[in-house]
């Protein structure tokens, strides 16, 4: 397996992940703000497992969050996470205002007006659950990414060194070296 994209999250206070962003907004960044914003109101509310059990069965077409949206696209068996506005500065056609106002989400999508990752609903599920595993292990580092078949998944890591070895295993080292250096300049979001 071979790492096309990632991120690390950090444990912070013991009590939640926060995203290290290396500010480019990959589809893969999308992931990391639904896990990073979305995730702790599922986790926490109304538990991973029965969020998962009324998505499978079409009880719940997503969920906003207040800097994340997730929708469903069941006829395509799709899963979209994008954030609820544009940043783009994209100029907004009477269309576009029309699918903005009936919040036309998917076909904002599908039209490039907003920025998003896609994933099947089958990933989604799988990673929801993992999540919910790994928070509750609750190692220091999680790292979020997309492998050379288009799968997300994630894993937890004891420590920064273990994560980077993981990293340097699956042919992302030259760019976890870059993403160490801007991350001694980055902030936590």
């Amino acid at each position: 397996m071979n790492i096309k994209e990632f991120i690390t999250c950090k444990l912070k206070n013991n009590r939640s992940y926060h995203v290290l962003y290396p500010g480019n907004m990959e589809n893969i960044d999308f992931v990391a703000m639904f896990f990073d914003d979305a995730f702790p109101h599922i986790y926490n509310r109304n538990g991973t497992i029965d969020f998962v059990g009324k998505l499978k069965k079409n009880e719940r077409d997503g969920m906003s969050s207040e800097m994340m949206e997730l929708t469903m696209d069941h006829e395509k068996n799709l899963a979209y996470m994008n954030q609820p506005f544009d940043w783009s500065q994209k100029e907004i056609t009477p269309e576009i205002e029309h699918l903005i106002n009936t919040e036309a989400t998917l076909e904002l999508c599908h039209r490039d007006f907003l920025g998003y990752a896609v994933m099947t609903k089958e990933n989604l599920f799988y990673l929801l659950l993992k999540w919910a595993e790994l928070r509750d292990k609750k190692d220091p580092y999680i790292l979020i990414y997309l492998d050379d078949k288009d799968w997300y998944d994630s894993t937890s890591f004891g420590s920064k060194e273990l994560m980077n070895m993981f990293l340097a295993e699956h042919g992302q080292q030259e760019e976890n070296e870059r993403r160490i250096k801007a991350e001694s300049k980055s902030t936590f979001r």
